[in-house]
């Protein structure tokens, strides 16, 4: 019997299936899709039940990641926001783009437009870089190729938190943090340079529509609007991952983790910060810090690379609606942060 080409490629198509025990097909990818619904469902349920419970063990928790968003964060990555959306909304970042195009082209192989992105994010740190790639993606100034480039090379800390909150603050030195740094963004440029050989067999960017006077009347006021929703929505994700990495110490759910980096002799002592980094960088970092271990300044560049879970997400929750998948996102940061920690322990090494 004969089998058209296309019978066989629709028959492929279809999911596979699995026989219950009544003898029915159920779909696996079904079953996916209730698992991505029920276990999402039941870790937030969790997580309210217990902050309900014991709402004086979590309130202050909650309380810290809102003081630490306040006095650091917000003063350091606020101005940046709204000045990037100011730049977007009145064509300045087309402009300035030109400047940064040499740049741009040799390392990343895009238009200037990755060179502003890659400035910008250094100046600020997360999550500014990503939210000017996802911003400029939008106004059709980079193609999907770019963008997916420019979303993991853009994302890097700001010398503010390494050099003066992990370098000058944690570790009492600062030449520290300026190896932390240097680390964190060698990694970086490293990763958009090897990504440009993949994505950029290059399609151009779709033109960005004129804006309408109209339009540009109303500029300010949406970018402070836009911008100070932005910087809430950070806050709200510090606040929630201080609560998180209190809850995953209550209940010692880190501890598998932690006896994972203590089965390495060298990293012993950094085990505890390592578990907590990879939920919050900030209490990961001052941990290491205190370990006394040579290896605390290289695994900070790892945390600060990586960004902890909750940097991730801040930075995720802008690129995912840009065409950036998660898992190819956090593979790439997950490769950036082996390579800060090997080129920090270069440096600490000379």
């Amino acid at each position: 019997m004969y089998t058209s080409p296309s019978s066989l490629s629709s028959a492929s198509a279809v999911p596979p299936a699995r026989i219950s025990s009544d003898g029915k097909k159920v779909s696996t990818s079904g079953i996916g899709k209730k698992l991505k619904i029920f276990l999402p469902t039941v870790f937030l349920v969790t997580f309210a039940v217990l902050f309900g419970v014991f709402p004086e063990r979590y309130m202050p928790a909650c309380l810290k990641g809102i003081e630490i968003w306040a006095l650091n964060v917000l003063p350091a990555v606020f101005p940046f926001l709204f000045v990037t959306s100011l730049l977007r909304a009145g064509g300045g970042a087309k402009l300035i783009s030109r400047a940064f195009s040499p740049f741009s082209k040799a390392v990343f192989g895009c238009g200037g437009e990755g060179g502003f992105c890659f400035f910008i994010g250094i100046l600020s740190g997360y999550p500014v870089g990503a939210a000017t790639v996802a911003g400029l993606k939008k106004d059709g100034l980079l193609s999907d190729g770019e963008t997916r480039v420019l979303a993991c090379a853009c994302s890097t800390s700001g010398p503010l938190f390494a050099i003066g909150s992990v370098g000058a603050g944690m570790f009492s030195d600062k030449k520290i943090g300026f190896f932390i740094l240097a680390a964190n963004l060698f990694a970086a440029l490293l990763s958009g340079i090897i990504l440009r050989f993949f994505f950029l067999r290059r399609s151009p960017a779709t033109p960005a529509p004129a804006a309408k006077e109209e339009t540009r009347e109303f500029s300010l006021s949406s970018c402070v609007q836009n911008s100070v929703l932005s910087a809430l929505a950070v806050g709200g994700c510090i606040a929630f991952f201080y609560v998180l990495a209190a809850m995953l110490a209550d209940f010692k759910i880190l501890a598998p983790l932690q006896s994972l980096f203590g089965a390495v002799p060298a990293l012993a002592s950094c085990a505890e910060g390592l578990s907590k980094g990879l939920v919050e960088v900030t209490s990961g970092c001052l941990s290491l810090a205190a370990s006394g271990n040579f290896l605390a300044a290289p695994c900070c560049a790892f945390l600060v690379t990586l960004g902890g879970a909750s940097i991730l997400f801040q930075q995720i929750a802008y690129l995912r609606g840009v065409g950036i998948k998660a898992p190819f996102f956090l593979f790439v940061k997950l490769l950036q942060a082996f390579a800060a920690f090997f080129i920090c322990l270069l440096f600490v090494s000379l």
